[in-house]
């Protein structure tokens, strides 16, 4: 229990009542309180610290961990980034892997288009928020002229606060970006969007949609998708193979996942988590995320972690897995 609220598993957030939507969904929670044009965090002191210096301390150890921030942010910004959301405890020190590599070209960078699975089942397939999203460190602001040129692009892209107000897949990215741009001294804006599909024509659809939206209003993005990798176990509802055979199994499918995911290969991505029925929550933000990289020249990346939650809890009742990879 936390806050009088009962949650399952640090990886889960805490959505209002809706219908079992695998996995991820838990049942029970309160909508957090909202200003006028902000959005207040709705899982600090469960995932993540709610005090400024905890939250501060913790993000420093993970980058300490990965060598450090790099003595510059000048150099060329890659084009996006795969980063888990579960709890810190859990994905931080992967999610330090990928920020490190960002943080190198973090002044050249104008805006972060942040897409996140939905877990709650809300709002709509593909939805992005207008409000500003506050945190520990502070307020991020919401690029809205981006937002407008987004909504603009297809229909499938709709805009929805409600889809946000619980959502942890794009909160937990925030306190990362905001330590960054203090070291770096520059401003952060963000565009929030949450997808809730696993179709690989709407990954196309919205990967297509920010590419354009960039060429118009001549922003510089980096795309973060942020995602977790297969939920294993009793705990998850999906057992793969024998419990004794759980880690090493994810550690295969999600590894051949990640390889995919690197040379930019969608079909073979989707194809590959359809065969093995792999519960990669943010399978639709990566694939938009290959999609916009290949639109804008890319032609692969780079692998930098994989990691699961057995490597800190010991339980194999329940095991998330965590990738790591930059697009350059």
């Amino acid at each position: 229990m936390e806050g009088g609220i009962r949650v399952r598993s640090p990886h889960r957030t805490t959505p209002v009542p809706v219908r079992s939507r695998g996995p991820e969904a838990v049942t029970g929670g309160t909508i957090p309180r909202q200003t006028m044009n902000t959005r207040p965090p709705a899982v600090q002191d469960r995932f993540y610290p709610g005090d400024h210096h905890r939250i501060l301390g913790m993000i420093d150890g993970y980058f300490a961990r990965t060598g450090g921030l790099p003595s510059s942010f000048d150099a060329p910004p890659v084009k996006g980034a795969v980063v888990p959301h579960a709890g810190y405890m859990y994905s931080g020190r992967t999610a330090a892997r990928s920020y490190q590599a960002v943080a190198r070209g973090f002044r050249n960078i104008d805006v972060f288009v942040v897409v996140g699975p939905s877990h709650t089942g809300l709002g709509h397939t593909v939805s992005v928020s207008r409000m500003d999203f506050e945190t520990p460190l502070g307020v991020v602001r919401t690029d809205t002229e981006l937002v407008d040129l987004l909504l603009g692009r297809n229909p499938v892209i709709r805009h929805s606060e409600e889809a946000h107000i619980l959502e942890h897949s794009i909160e937990v990215q925030l306190p990362f970006l905001q330590f960054i741009a203090r070291h770096a001294g520059t401003d952060l804006s963000v565009v929030p969007m949450a997808m809730m599909t696993r179709n690989i024509q709407h990954a196309r659809t919205v990967g297509k949609a920010i590419h354009e939206a960039a060429k118009e209003s001549g922003r510089r993005i980096c795309f973060i998708a942020s995602s977790d990798f297969t939920h294993g176990g009793m705990g998850y509802g999906f057992i793969p193979c024998p419990r004794n055979q759980l880690v090493d199994w994810m550690h295969e499918h999600d590894g051949t996942a990640l390889d995919l995911i690197a040379r930019l290969d969608m079909e073979g991505l989707f194809e590959h988590a359809a065969k093995y029925r792999l519960t990669i929550c943010g399978l639709a933000p990566i694939g938009a995320l290959m999609e916009y990289a290949r639109l804008s020249g890319a032609t692969g990346g780079s692998v930098l972690q994989y990691a699961t939650s057995y490597d800190v809890s010991r339980n194999d009742r329940q095991v998330c897995g965590y990738g790591s990879v930059v697009i350059d």
